[in-house]
């Protein structure tokens, strides 16, 4: 039998009530993100996952996303929860689109005003995504449809921050 309670529930320390939503750091006595998916996969048993659990995963420096087994408890089955990748910088970043995926655009979010942002492939023969460069104002979300397929991993290059934060949404289909 469920049991009611009048008044919600406030959770009195700084991790997430299922331990398995990240990984335990001794050093700040708190829950952190997992590095890859790889390591979600290797430090959560399969007896103790179900379809649907979510966990917290931190691929690179700027990038935190959730991820779940949505279709089963198999190490493949740990996907993205989301169709949408973000990350945020203030200097030059790279991000690699994997091969076999594919964005259909960016959202962009500037904390000030950017003169000269861009958007690249990085490496031999790369081309400028977004045709030059774009201005961004301040706290203002700028749309950029450019649908990209990566048929092989695939770097992209983003620059002209100017110290300046950016919030980046690759968009996926």
């Amino acid at each position: 039998m469920a049991t009611n309670y009048p008044e919600s529930l406030r959770i009195g320390k700084k991790s997430a009530i299922d331990d398995r939503y990240g990984k335990w750091d001794a050093a700040t006595a708190s829950q952190i993100p997992y590095i890859s998916v790889a390591e979600a996969n290797s430090m959560i048993a399969s007896a103790e996952r179900y379809q649907g659990l979510t966990v917290f995963i931190k691929l690179g420096t700027n990038i935190a996303q959730e991820y779940w087994y949505r279709d089963g408890i198999t190490d493949q089955s740990l996907i993205p929860k989301n169709n949408w990748i973000i990350l945020s910088a203030s200097t030059d970043a790279n991000y690699t689109l994997p091969a076999g995926n594919m964005i259909h655009g960016f959202v962009l979010k500037a904390a000030g005003a950017v003169p000269a942002f861009k958007i690249g492939t990085a490496g031999a023969g790369s081309d400028n995504v977004t045709g030059g460069a774009v201005p961004l104002a301040a706290n203002v979300s700028f749309p950029l449809w450019v649908p990209l397929f990566a048929d092989a991993d695939t770097v992209l290059s983003f620059s002209g921050f100017n110290g300046t934060q950016v919030t980046i949404t690759l968009l996926k289909p």
